[in-house]
């Protein structure tokens, strides 16, 4: 993809509107009879198929359409040819004439492709669905059990998202945890019949806890009393600990733990004791228990999803008590007496949620003239025509009634029958894997319409197609162009298209380290901290999509999305609450935040631990928003100066400025810095600054071209009035990327510049850019493996 990024940069306006330099003032060389006999004369003895000097093959190069797949080595060959650094000086050397005539019509070349001679929607092969789309896929298919996606492995990600076709591979992991996950799922749905184990908490063993916290951290508990004790009635506990036990779950699904307990308060203490379950190590809950002693006894209860096999089990007091004016243990102490356990399960988490979806699932059932197995069937071809995201063959159908004839054959009841062959559905890789047909080898094909629903519908939702889509796909109109703005249009009203804010904008934006990166305070230690930074991103990306905002915003906008812990990180007043809403920002407010350089989640993922990275923001904003990524540093790049100089602190400028007077370093930083200092006013952690070492934050800079700024307001109108081309395509190549699920190649530079000029037409609009997506060639047509790029 960075070789349309390439383009760009060079040529801005042939891009987005064609044109160019007219063939009349094209250097006047052919591939065949100039480009590749040079090479062959000057440069393959050392480059070749079977000695790769340097790592360069320069065999790859057999005609004019290898130039554009190969770009960036045509853009070394360049720049190698230019500077005369190949060939080298004892070897053959060509005419000054045609070394500079060759490298001419190469850059000629790159910078003038006439992409109306290649016509190639790509080639992408079955794989596998993400853990954001099976966990959503579950949710729209069945309705319980979601989570059973987060025991799948983590997806791998190429081309900056984790969707990319060509690396979804599947492996023996995979297969175990997609059985599992089914028989998670639908256990659930189907939930087996309940038994009861009563269990007696006296012959549990007592564990204290370990690494006090809060307010029992502070207590001295008494040498001379008991942590715990057992009586002829209960388990009583004083200490911070509780009573261990393992148990045997025979299947996954919610279980309730019945308690009967009685609980005491120490004298004069202010709070009573809780009692927590503990699943594995892991908290489940907390309640409070009755504090009138053994004579007054309640039953607690505690439910909570458990995945079949022997799990550890511990319910714990909290809430340590002692009073310094009591003499009997009492009163001296807050304690728990556990009398009796019992276990129970599994059982219907919402009776009423799994009777709902029993009925969506089970559309047919045995009864009067309909018998069982042509009920199964009815059952079985909606469900896996909805799983498979097409009609299924009779073939298919059959297939999977074999599963239901096995289970009623063994005794099984029609349900349990079908949830046998809904398991074989759960781990299909018609289920599993997006799969589109092969059809024509001869010539690149329109998807069919259930394909088509599906590439919308993960394309915006990351989850399957809906009935209304599934119903135009059946009638064959989904396709037309009329019936596919409008589908597109109803899936972002829809709140699931939440979902393409969610899992593109964190991965465009590079936010993968924010969770990862060490920092001080709570928004920077604590997760749920750091997901309220990223909730800002998504839901000021889902905003902007939803309300057809121009794409614009993202770069200086006079609003943002906050919550109240986050507007008291910003500094923004008279915001209240947990939930998220938009704020306007007004004054310094909105010179300082607004768009996607004013949020703490960039600064977050993209700063150094101790320092604020102005070259790796320069980098940033030239690579992710902008396409166009400096070259990687040379391998012996030397290390920043030390922040002190004669007894003087350093600024992070004044360092990098001693860098920057290295001849090696100084072109690069000349693009990058000035970017990077306009940012300075953000600490680490995004936070407002303006002064650093005790002196004045110096945040001016002159960009390539003599255009000068300071600070970040500034930068954001500069990006606005002067790179906004290059924003826009940018953004179309990363869009298309994601929606395509394969990166982009040459040919796909085409339909990227109509995309671009669909959303200059609509004044930059953001739903403009989608559907451009959603109508554009590549995204509606695909093309057989065997079939290679047709050039006109």
């Amino acid at each position: 993809m960075k070789f349309l990024a390439n383009i760009v940069a060079t040529s801005i306006a042939a891009i987005l509107f064609g044109g160019g330099e007219s063939l009349a003032d094209a250097p006047k060389l052919d591939f065949t009879k100039d480009a590749r006999p040079f090479l062959d004369a000057y440069c393959a003895k050392c480059h070749n198929a079977e000695k790769t000097k340097g790592g360069i093959n320069l065999d790859i190069f057999q005609d004019e359409v290898s130039l554009y797949q190969h770009r960036t080595r045509v853009e070394e060959v360049v720049e190698q040819l230019r500077h005369k650094a190949m060939p080298p000086e004892d070897a053959k050397q060509p005419e000054e004439a045609l070394r500079a005539k060759l490298a001419e019509w190469l850059t000629w070349k790159l910078e003038n492709v006439d992409y109306a001679r290649f016509r190639n929607p790509g080639y992408l092969p079955s794989h596998r669905l993400t853990r954001r789309q099976y966990r959503n896929t579950i949710r729209d298919l069945v309705g319980l059990g979601m989570e059973a996606a987060d025991d799948l492995p983590t997806d791998e990600a190429t081309h900056g998202f984790d969707q990319i076709g060509d690396v979804q591979d599947v492996s023996a992991v995979h297969l175990e945890k997609y059985l599992a996950a089914a028989n998670y799922i639908l256990d659930r749905v189907f939930v087996p019949a309940a038994q009861s184990w009563p269990l007696d908490p006296r012959k549990m063993e007592y564990v204290r806890h370990f690494g006090l916290s809060g307010n029992d951290e502070k207590i001295s508990f008494p040498a001379d009393a008991p942590e715990h004790e057992v009586t002829d009635r209960a388990h009583v506990i004083y200490y911070t600990g509780g009573v261990v036990f393992s148990h045997a779950f025979p299947h996954t699904g919610v279980y309730r733990f019945k308690l009967r307990v009685w609980g005491g308060k120490a004298l004069n203490v202010e709070q009573g004791p809780k009692l927590s379950l503990k699943l594995d190590a892991h908290g489940i809950s907390g309640r409070g228990v009755p504090t009138g002693g053994p004579g007054k006894i309640e039953e607690v209860v505690f439910q909570t999803v458990v995945r079949a096999g022997r799990h550890d089990l511990k319910f714990e007091m909290e809430g340590m008590g002692v009073s310094t004016n009591a003499t009997n243990l009492a009163q001296r102490l807050n304690r728990v007496g556990l009398e009796s356990i019992e276990i129970n399960g599994p059982v219907a988490e919402n009776e009423t949620q799994v009777k709902k979806i029993l009925d969506g699932l089970l559309v047919a059932r045995p009864g009067g003239d309909l018998m069982p197995r042509e009920a199964a069937r009815r059952v079985l071809d909606r469900f896996a025509t909805r799983a498979f995201r097409r009609p299924v063959t009779s073939g298919e159908v059959e297939e999977l009634l074999a599963f239901y004839d096995r289970a009623t054959k063994r005794g099984d009841s029609f349900e349990n029958s079908i949830k046998l062959a809904f398991k074989a559905v759960l781990v299909s890789p018609n289920f599993l894997f997006h799969i589109e047909q092969d059809r024509d080898p001869r010539q690149a094909y329109r998807v069919g319409d259930f394909e088509l629903a599906s590439r919308l519908s993960y394309f915006l939702w990351s989850s399957m197609p809906d009935d209304e889509l599934f119903a135009l796909a059946a009638q064959g109109t989904l396709h037309e162009p009329a019936v596919l703005e409008a589908q597109t249009r109803r899936l972002l009203r829809d709140a699931k298209s939440r979902e393409l804010a969610r899992s593109f904008a964190p991965q465009w934006l590079g936010l993968g380290s924010l969770y990862a990166v060490a920092r001080e305070g709570r928004f920077h230690t604590d997760r749920g901290g750091r997901r309220m930074l990223e909730d800002e991103v998504v839901n000021f990306f889902d905003h902007l999509v939803r309300e057809d905002r121009p794409i614009t915003e993202l770069l200086k906008a006079d609003y943002t999305f906050v919550n109240e812990p986050l507007a008291k990180h910003y500094g923004l007043t008279d915001v209240k609450g947990s939930e998220f809403r938009k704020v306007a920002l007004t004054g310094e407010a909105a010179q300082r935040r607004g768009g996607v350089l004013g949020m703490s989640a960039v600064y977050l993922s993209v700063s150094h631990p101790k320092d604020t990275n102005p070259s790796g923001r320069g980098k940033w904003v030239l690579d992710v928003l902008l396409g166009t990524p400096p070259p990687p540093p040379p391998p012996d790049v030397p290390l920043l100066p030390k922040e002190e100089k004669k007894g003087q602190k350093l600024t992070l400028r004044e360092r990098l400025a001693q860098h920057r007077a290295d001849p090696n370093c100084a072109g690069c930083h000349a693009k990058i810095d000035p970017i990077g200092f306009a940012l300075e006013n953000y600490d680490n952690v995004g936070l407002w600054r303006e002064q650093e070492a005790g002196k004045p934050l110096d945040v001016s800079g002159e960009m390539p071209g003599g255009k000068k700024i300071n600070g970040p307001d500034e930068l954001r109108k500069y990006l606005v009035a002067e790179k906004r081309d290059l924003f826009r395509h940018n953004l179309t190549e990363r869009l298309l990327t994601f929606a395509l699920r394969r990166g982009l190649e040459f040919y796909d530079e085409g339909p990227v510049r109509e995309i671009g000029r669909a959303v200059v037409q609509a004044d930059d609009r953001a739903t403009a850019l989608i559907l451009g997506i959603v109508q554009s060639y590549p995204f509606q047509y695909r093309q057989s493996p065997e079939l290679k790029t047709a050039i006109k």
